[in-house]
């Protein structure tokens, strides 16, 4: 009961400690966003990270990131900035998109955007009337010319860098995040919950003084539990990048114990599952059937033959340390003294006759 007590607060330590790093989104400076977005860098600004070209609408705010879910290297994390603070800037870059479009350079495409845009803000105030937009407005109609632009881009024989249906994946990437992050709180409490009822199935049979049978079936089925979630759709991130999908959870999945590729009918198996977990998965997110078809790019995952190894290592674990706590019981036996004789009362005398 005290070890089981003793590592079900340590993971709650883990758990408070990891979360606030763990948080999918970071707010970020209207400056990073308008140099992420367009290349554009605003007068006084310091040197802007850059942070990636996709960005979307989620309510009063505007998240962006390299979402590119197909990749293996680390992911950036993913920023977020108000409507409102982008659109204070939004005179100034709106007058550099002015002067780069009267260059009519073919090349660069957020300057076309820019065009379409005004060609389309104009049509509509000829349709439906003169009426001036508001900056938070002009930020929220600019955005999809330029999501159109990055969809265009092309290598310099013309051939598109990237397929359609990768820009869309964008999107919808971008969209899980904003999602999944209103869902935090049911991450955090998910693992707070999840792993002390791992810790009480392991000991179980432990604090209750269970036979060795069910000591070995509980330790036995304790990877298969460990790795369940992960089968439905928690944490199945294509990578160890930043961020993982969980708080303490992923510290434990694909990357503690993979040492088999997994084959093609795991996979097969493993994308047929309900992804029930997918939800609360923060950040970057792959499911199972992607995994299949994205098998050669991406590291070792946990599937069903390297949980059975777990499972057989955890059993040959415990009949190991049985065995040798019986050899040592039966090797060190507890030392002898000399024998010691057993005493016997001695009989009770008898009575003398009495004299008549």
């Amino acid at each position: 009961m005290l070890a089981a007590a003793i590592l079900i607060t340590l993971s709650w330590l883990a758990i408070a400690f990891l979360a606030p790093r763990q948080y999918p989104l970071h707010h970020d400076t209207p400056a990073n966003f308008w140099y992420s977005l367009t290349g554009i860098k605003l007068p006084g600004a310091p040197a802007p990270d850059f942070h990636g070209n996709f960005a979307i609408i989620d309510r009063d705010r505007l998240l962006y990131g390299w979402q590119y879910q197909f990749a293996v290297y680390p992911d950036y994390p993913y920023q977020t900035v108000s409507l409102e603070e982008a659109a204070r800037d939004f005179p100034a870059i709106e007058r550099e998109l002015k002067r780069r479009a009267a260059l009519n350079d073919p090349n660069d495409d957020i300057a076309i955007a820019y065009k379409r845009w005004v060609e389309d803000q104009a049509y509509e105030a000829s349709t439906f009337g003169a009426t001036p937009p508001t900056p938070v407005y002009s930020v929220s109609a600019l955005l999809p010319f330029i999501d159109q632009a990055h969809a265009k881009w092309t290598w310099p024989d013309g051939s598109p860098r990237l397929p359609q249906s990768h820009y869309d994946n964008f999107q919808t990437g971008l969209v899980h995040v904003a999602n999944a992050a209103r869902l935090y709180w049911a991450t955090i409490t998910f693992e707070a919950l999840l792993f002390p009822a791992l810790i009480l199935f392991a000991f179980w049979p432990f604090i209750h003084r269970q036979r060795f049978r069910r000591k070995l079936l509980h330790l036995t089925l304790l990877p298969l539990l460990l790795y369940l979630p992960a089968w439905l759709g928690y944490c199945n991130s294509a990578s160890p990048a930043f961020p993982l999908g969980g708080i303490l959870y992923p510290y434990f999945n694909n990357s503690l114990f993979a040492p088999l590729d997994n084959h093609e009918w795991e996979f097969r198996v493993l994308s047929h599952l309900p992804p029930i977990f997918y939800p609360i998965t923060q950040g970057r997110t792959l499911s199972y059937a992607d995994y299949y078809t994205w098998k050669p790019s991406l590291p070792r995952q946990v599937g069903p033959i390297n949980v059975a190894l777990l499972c057989a290592l955890a059993a040959g674990t415990c009949l190991t340390s049985a065995a040798l706590r019986r050899l040592y019981q039966k090797l060190h036996r507890p030392p002898q003294g000399f024998p010691v004789l057993p005493t016997q009362p001695a009989p009770p005398s008898p009575i003398p006759p009495t004299s008549q």
